[in-house]
């Protein structure tokens, strides 16, 4: 019997622990168990399973597989994936248990923007069955039965566990709740599992006021395992955060969300009551983002052992960079870190304040993960959320899946340029990189559906654009409500929201996304939907010129201004020169510091040096001042902050999308499904750089250094594949397998 034929049958059900709770506060992890008798074992005994929450399977009190926070995060009712484990090697003839401990997970936590609890539903609940060929050999149904955790008293995935092993709570089984929820929703996709991953050893430390603080040396998402002896009913009670703060004390303050919050704040907790006797410990359905803790107690910590685990989605490494500039290769390195924390099912803000899938932060950073790390499978699940959340009007959620309760405005901002066009921007970033035109078709609706409702907010006001004599403004986005820039260093977050398209983001990018899709339309045949496309994009660039540039000219104190123009190709060609010019020399009147925001920055070093400005954009990635990439460094981070000053989060992946600039620019490795570019722009502001990148088609490995005057540039490419080599004289040479040449 297939997958499709189980569900048809009616014999498997949802089933639940608990029936009357009081939804107002935490409740135990739960378990569920069955016995059954094996006769024979053939080998492809196979696990489906899924929750409502998070669960963890054991069978024959054996772990099933390594998923952690397992089935991962996802619009209930509208996708909720299941996996599937091949079971025989735990199984045996005879008599079988299976067990599952269930947990709130991202269910019913209070793991998001606002502390929402119960945000898709009030009771956990499990799926699941064991089949062999065409047999089930245990399923869900009324007959499993269930009891309390007996030391987890609760579990949440953003605020932590309190766990008592002083005293036993008393099983007392009785029969779950079958449930009658649609099937319809399931996914049978086997996406990267969330994994345990790099460990570190953690180092006490005193705080200048005689606090224990357990110092990591690295900013992760994951939580910790600690190991102590104890009496029972003693108590240890952890604290997670980010950094000290100016005095060197501990802090979780920078990650705080204010009086929006319904909990009062996010503490990243574990309360734990010892036993006699060893205690070892580490949360089943927590996850905290942290580089230190807090250790508040009453047992000896001389043999004490605190160990920080790194917890994401299983991704490898594909790249990596070294310069002569050490504190370059940790920005590297820290972009990397943050996208690890970051990426834990979906591509996430930050792992404490929000945990939420912004549209906006994955499409400033998708290229750059691409190179990064092997995340294609990652950005693939969360945009079938963009889909599965799309609203019937075209718009697209700026948070996927949810994690908060819509609010008024909330909805309204759904409506964000440089956001929702995350749904276009993603889409064409991983068809570019693997060339496969199903990532296309199976997003081109909802693509088709955005760029309308774009284009439906631009022709609003028409009677007033019509008194107005220009045609063009038919096409500028003037309505509305717009994150904007967003997290210039001197603007408050709340004054860059943009009304009513007064900054022209929203045009910027309807002329944009237009030019995008309507590529990709013509990939896959849908011929006469690219020229209308086409259409849409020229008439957003001429409202935009026509509003925002003066014969040619950018007039504005601010970078984003002539980046993003320049970077959109919203500028005449002849008119490219005069404003890349203009914005080098706003750069280098703020002495080589930006004032760019999300949006823009990813743009500016690249707009600076493919324009002729190499040295400004190398003298501005360098810079050790705030605001600067390399000021975070210079404070000891570990990972990318979210704001230049690092007084919020201090784990965001966004302004890391600097490493595009020095994969693609200082090391020239430009890298698509059909074509390999090596266009090295090389300064002496460094000695060397180099990169290698694990492609579909083998390891590119490329650098330069100089010896005196002379710049030699190295080439490594694998079986098969060749590059154009454009040098910065211009030359253009075709490269296969090791060449070197100078530069």
């Amino acid at each position: 019997m297939n997958i499709s034929g189980i569900l048809k049958s009616n014999l498997v059900h949802w089933i639940e622990p608990e029936k009357k709770i009081d939804t107002e506060k935490r409740q135990r992890p739960k378990w569920v168990e069955k016995s059954f008798d094996v006769k024979t074992i053939n080998g492809n005994e196979e696990l489906f399973i899924t929750a409502h929450g998070c669960y963890e399977a054991y069978i024959n009190n054996h772990r099933v597989g390594d998923f952690v926070f397992a089935p991962g995060t996802s619009e209930y009712e509208k996708e909720l994936y299941v996996q599937r484990y091949n079971v025989a090697g735990l199984l045996r003839k005879g008599k079988n248990t299976i067990k599952v401990l269930l947990g709130d997970g991202w269910y019913r936590s209070a793991a998001g923007v606002t502390g929402a609890r119960n945000l898709f539903g009030t009771h956990i609940g499990l799926l699941a069955w064991i089949s062999s060929e065409d047999t089930i050999i245990v399923k869900t149904d009324n007959t499993w039965e269930t009891y309390p955790h007996s030391e987890i008293v609760s579990a949440d995935m953003c605020q932590g566990e309190v766990i008592d092993c002083s005293k036993t709570v008393q099983e007392n089984k009785s029969h779950v709740y079958e449930k009658n929820y649609s099937f319809n929703n399931l996914i049978f996709t086997d996406n990267p599992h969330i994994v345990e991953k790099e460990r570190f050893k953690g180092k006490q430390i005193k705080t200048p006021s005689g606090k224990t603080v357990i110092d990591f040396g690295q900013n992760i998402a994951g939580y910790v395992q600690m190991t102590f002896n104890a009496k029972s009913g003693q108590k240890i009670i952890l604290t997670h955060g980010e950094t000290l703060d100016e005095n060197d004390e501990f802090t979780i303050e920078n990650f705080q969300p204010g009086e929006r919050h319904k909990e009062g704040g996010i503490f990243q907790r574990i309360e734990y009551t010892a036993h006699d006797g060893k205690n070892t410990y580490k949360p089943h359905f927590s996850i905290f983002g942290f580089r230190y803790c807090l250790i508040e107690t009453d047992i000896s910590l001389e043999d004490a052992e605190f160990e920080a685990i790194a917890v994401y989605s299983d991704m490898e490494e594909t790249a990596s960079f070294e310069s002569s500039n050490e504190k370059l290769n940790t920005l590297f390195k820290n972009a990397m870190w943050s996208m690890k924390g970051n990426f834990c099912d979906i591509p996430t803000d930050c792992p404490t304040r929000e945990r939420a899938g912004w549209t906006g932060d994955a499409g400033i950073f998708v290229n750059t993960g691409l190179y990064l790390m092997d995340c294609r499978r990652i950005y693939e699940k969360w945009l079938a959320s963009c889909r599965a959340n799309q609203y019937k009007s075209g718009a697209v959620r700026n948070i996927v899946p949810r994690n908060n309760e819509e609010s008024f405005f909330g909805k309204l901002l759904s409506a964000s340029a440089g956001w929702g066009d995350a749904i276009i921007i993603v889409t064409h970033t991983l068809y570019k990189r693997y060339g496969e035109q199903s990532i296309i078709r199976e997003n081109y609706e909802a693509m088709k559906k955005w760029l309308m409702f774009l284009r439906k907010r631009a022709k609003k006001g028409c009677i007033k654009k019509l008194l107005s004599g220009s045609l063009d403004s038919f096409y500028d986005v003037t309505s509305g409500l717009d994150y904007g820039e967003w997290a210039e260093p001197d603007i408050e977050f709340a004054s860059g929201v943009d009304m009513k398209g007064k900054s022209g983001v929203a045009t910027a990018y309807l002329s944009y996304s237009a030019r995008l899709l309507a590529e990709m339309a013509d990939i896959i045949g849908k011929h006469e939907d690219a020229k209308e496309f086409l259409k849409i994009s020229q008439g957003a660039k001429k409202a935009y010129q026509h509003r925002f540039i003066s014969n040619g000219i950018i007039e504005s104190d601010r970078q984003k201004d002539y980046v993003r123009p320049i970077a959109f190709g919203l500028l005449e060609e002849k008119d490219i020169s005069a404003n890349a010019k203009k914005l080098n020399a706003l750069v280098e009147k703020m002495d080589f510091h930006l004032n760019t925001g999300f949006l823009s920055t990813p743009f500016l070093c690249k707009v600076l040096a493919d324009n002729g400005y190499v040295e400004t954009a190398y003298k501005l990635l360098l810079q050790e001042t705030k605001p600067s990439w390399l000021y975070e460094v210079n404070q000891g981070a570990t990972t990318v902050w979210e704001t230049w000053d690092g007084k919020a989060s201090q784990n965001h992946y966004s302004y890391g999308a600097i490493c595009e600039w020095l994969i693609e620019g200082v090391c020239g490795l430009r890298y698509t499904f059909d074509e390999l570019v090596l266009k090295p722009l090389p300064s002496k502001q460094l000695q060397f750089a180099k990169v290698s990148y694990k492609s579909e088609k083998g390891v590119i490995k490329v650098g330069w250094h100089y010896e005196g005057d002379k710049c030699l540039y190295s080439v490594n490419l694998p079986d098969g594949l060749s590059g154009k080599l454009i040098k910065p004289n211009g030359e253009e040479v075709i490269v296969q397998g090791s060449y070197i040449c100078e530069l």
